[in-house]
């Protein structure tokens, strides 16, 4: 079933006119011209924040982010708000926990992060950009370059699309907080929620020894994955994008 955020993405982009290009309107000129007030301003423990006066929306995106693709999306993601949850409450303040934990964070968050991904990354030209080419690290970034889009809401955009058979694992502060894998992954089983990340690992890397792999690495299934069935010798890719300010890290794995 499609998200109510990606439907209503597309019918505003159709209102609006753009079908070739989502760099073809400035995001912040779509808020204004939605309705809504907007501005970089520091703030203080958020990156995004839209408040419902009587009379008018006010978006805020924190002028601390220092990277352009992180700001569209903080954008996008308020203008989702203004246009799915007005009435709802007054104030919707998003960081990097309400923006990254897409399936934890409640519905409407959930739907504002599909909204913005619609936007900023629309289906028809994403499949249209990788057409049937095979998954990697590079395909990610190349994307993100070439959407001008986080790499973090790239990389969950193409594997929403199902394009390729992935697991992204989400951590924070050495402990697994949540997880999704594609129905045609070869493996099953992932260790519970709120355990430690396993020390062999990409991830663990990070966590454990303080180093960050810019590339991907070979790491051994059964290090992940807790099927009873696994070869002792199966290995898999495992690819590791990190958000310092949070002590998050997005691995994605896939196999070869």
């Amino acid at each position: 079933m499609i998200n109510k955020g990606t439907l209503v993405a597309r019918r505003l982009m159709e209102e609006i006119g753009i079908s070739n290009s989502p760099n073809e309107i400035p995001i912040e000129k779509i808020i204004t011209g939605r309705g809504a007030s907007f501005k970089l301003a520091p703030m203080d423990n958020a990156d995004g924040r839209i408040v419902f006066g009587d009379y008018k929306a006010k978006i805020t995106v924190n002028s601390q982010i220092d990277y352009p693709g992180k700001i569209r999306h903080v954008a996008s993601h308020e203008l989702g708000h203004f246009e799915m949850h007005k009435g709802i409450k007054r104030i919707f303040t998003d960081d990097d926990r309400t923006l990254l934990d897409w399936y934890k964070s409640g519905v409407h968050e959930i739907e504002a992060n599909h909204f913005a991904s619609e936007i900023l990354l629309p289906e028809h030209l994403v499949r249209q950009y990788c057409d049937d080419e095979g998954f990697s690290r590079q395909l990610i970034e190349d994307l993100a370059e070439e959407f001008n889009t986080s790499i973090t809401a790239t990389a969950l955009k193409y594997f929403n699309l199902g394009l390729y058979p992935l697991t992204l694992i989400f951590s924070q502060n050495s402990f697994i907080k949540w997880y999704r894998k594609s129905e045609d992954f070869p493996f099953t089983y992932l260790p519970p929620y709120n355990t430690k990340v396993p020390v062999n690992t990409v991830a663990g890397d990070f966590f454990f020894k303080q180093i960050k792999q810019e590339d991907f690495e070979q790491v051994y299934a059964d290090d992940w994955f807790t099927d009873y069935n696994i070869d002792s010798n199966k290995q898999l890719f495992e690819t590791c994008f990190y958000s310092d300010r949070f002590n998050f890290v997005m691995s994605i794995l896939w196999d070869y």
